[in-house]
């Protein structure tokens, strides 16, 4: 790992244009000393985890995650490491970070090999979580929230993981977590 972040490195992206329309270049996202560096063609919606997974696998109060196919989601560069775990659901994941510096990138879900669950803080722009395509539309273990924190506005509020199933639920299938 290197001794230190070099902070030129965090002003990259500062001028970047980053509305994801379809005139902008793609979204990117990268670790905090850059070795991994993904590029996505296009997200699908993001969603709020407050699981016991997501809250101890980032070292925060909740997860914020953007969710893209695995054909949108393109590592450029970088040597991620990964591990497996098991949520209380039964469901395995895998959680990849940097081999460099350890900043959490991604998780594949299992029952889901197409999407790859991006983790929002990784993606570049001062103001990127500013770009309305990364409000959450979404938020899950809403029962497992800090209660200081309020829920997402116009997200849909789920006590638990939301029901894939569920025939009103445009984003279930797209923002599963399953993870606790």
């Amino acid at each position: 790992m290197p001794d230190l972040v070099p902070f030129e490195y965090l002003l990259i992206n500062e001028e970047k244009d980053d509305d994801f329309s379809e005139s902008s270049t793609m979204p990117t996202a990268t670790c905090l000393c850059g070795a991994c560096h993904i590029v996505i063609d296009s997200i699908l919606g993001t969603g709020i985890c407050h699981c016991m997974t997501c809250r101890k696998s980032t070292s925060s109060t909740f997860s914020l995650n953007a969710v893209t196919t695995k054909d949108a989601f393109h590592l450029i560069s970088g040597s991620p490491k990964s591990y497996g775990i098991i949520g209380d659901n039964g469901i395995p994941s895998r959680i990849f970070f940097c081999g460099e510096c350890s900043s959490l990138m991604w998780t594949e879900y299992s029952p889901r090999p197409d999407l790859r669950i991006v983790k929002a803080g990784t993606i570049d722009g001062d103001d990127a979580l500013a770009n309305e395509k990364l409000q959450p539309l979404v938020e899950q273990y809403t029962r497992r929230r800090a209660p200081w924190l309020c829920g997402a506005a116009n997200a849909k509020q789920y006590e638990g993981q939301q029901d894939a199933n569920s025939e009103d639920d445009k984003m279930a299938d797209v923002m599963l977590q399953g993870k606790e």
